[in-house]
């Protein structure tokens, strides 16, 4: 278990945290239970002392994760460890359909979007980003599916809450059908 801490994400003027519980790793792959195996808490701007997590909330974490049980691989997703940001693959097709997506045509708007993960087959993949127009701003998650080597269609998720949007991204996999 882990904590992550993230002072300032660019261009949403926003700070939180994450715990984090992984169920192995090595040199070159890490093992965890996808979708459960986090939680999210906002965090003052630039704090030096982020806020503690919740016991009852770390508790269901560890409950959800197996907690002091014998690791079960079978139920983990891997993922190749890198120091390596990855790169957007068609980035800026995507960054047009994102455009198109909201509606941004003839508006003053910064667009931020990074990678978050692939899937199994390396072929679909989900960005998230944030949007700011004119002081508000837009959270956005994206599923990208791929067919030969282009664009087939992107998929979007507005969550209701950026802290706390786990049950909707799951219902999004499902609802797009997602295989990791």
């Amino acid at each position: 278990m882990f904590t992550y801490y993230e002072n300032y994400y660019a261009g949403a003027d926003i700070s939180f945290s994450a715990l984090v519980i992984c169920q192995h790793s090595n040199e070159k792959e890490v093992f965890y239970y996808e979708d459960v195996n986090y939680i999210i808490k906002q965090q003052t701007l630039y704090t030096q002392h982020p806020d503690d997590f919740e016991e009852e909330k770390i508790e269901q974490l560890k409950i959800a994760n197996d907690w002091n049980q014998k690791i079960n691989l079978d139920k983990c997703i891997k993922k190749e460890i890198t120091k390596d940001k990855p790169d957007i693959p068609h980035e800026k097709e995507i960054k047009n359909k994102i455009v198109n997506q909201f509606h941004l045509n003839n508006k003053s708007y910064s667009l931020f979007v990074d990678f978050l993960t692939n899937d199994s087959n390396n072929k679909n993949f989900i960005i998230y980003g944030f949007i700011r127009m004119d002081g508000n701003g837009i959270y956005f998650i994206g599923l990208v599916e791929i067919n030969n080597n282009s664009i087939e269609k992107i998929n979007f998720l507005v969550p209701s809450n950026v802290f706390d949007y786990k049950t909707e991204f799951i219902e999004f996999k499902k609802a797009n059908n997602w295989w990791n």
